[in-house]
């Protein structure tokens, strides 16, 4: 089946319900917004959304918990790591 797939770090697990942020452009520029979503199976680096998010929408993927609603964001994707299905770390 079809599925919207994003990282796992988008996710923000809680016992209340899990939940994405997603970016919604307003006058004053980006902002944050709280979703809750249900999710799916995990591969790698990603989780399956169920319900919650469409494809296109922009979630943020670093730093959710500092977030509130109606949070301003600034996009930066200069540091993100590149997503794997079957992540090696260096270290490990």
């Amino acid at each position: 089946p079809t599925v919207v797939v994003g990282p796992s770090t988008a996710i923000l697990y809680a016992p209340y319900g899990n939940s994405v942020y997603k970016i919604e452009h307003e006058a004053t520029g980006p902002v944050a917004r709280q979703h809750f979503v249900s999710i799916g199976e995990h591969k790698g680096d990603f989780v399956s959304i169920v319900k919650g998010v469409e494809v296109g929408e922009v979630v943020v993927s670093a730093g959710a918990f500092k977030l509130r609603n109606g949070s301003t964001v600034t996009i930066n994707n200069d540091l993100a790591p590149e997503p794997k299905l079957d992540p090696k770390p260096d270290n490990s």
